[in-house]
């Protein structure tokens, strides 16, 4: 008798444990997020872009929103202008997890002002206070 229960119980346990999974909203593939390009874009741009790029979790309740975050790191460039993202990671148009990281890297360019025939004192402050 005490096995007969025990089978019971357990059954019990494991049709009860499906139900509710079966019932509970679950993340899947279905829920990643494109990552937008912003590659060319401002900094600014891109932050929006990628922060504002939202999904829910579950349709019709949108107290369960889920976003991308943003890294941004600096890399000196010659050709790029200063201010616009230079590459990104993840791949723009890859489908990620929603608590994704999207890393960027934004132009930063040092511009040199001419001193050509100015006085060593003169030329200095120029060049220090650009």
């Amino acid at each position: 008798m005490r096995s007969m229960t025990k089978f019971f119980s357990t059954s019990f346990l494991l049709i009860f444990t499906s139900f509710f999974l079966a019932a509970y909203p679950q993340i899947s593939a279905a829920t990643n997020v494109t990552v937008p390009n912003v590659v060319g874009d401002t900094d600014a741009a891109a932050r929006a872009a990628i922060t504002g790029k939202c999904d829910e979790l579950v349709a019709g309740d949108p107290a369960t929103v889920i976003c991308l975050s943003v890294t941004v790191t600096y890399a000196f460039s010659a050709t790029v202008p200063a201010g616009t993202v230079i590459s990104q990671s993840p791949a723009a148009n890859g489908d990620v997890p929603p608590d994704t990281t999207v890393n960027i890297v934004v132009s930063n360019q040092l511009t040199v002002p001419d001193v050509v025939g100015q006085p060593q004192q003169t030329a200095t402050l120029n060049i220090t206070n650009t």
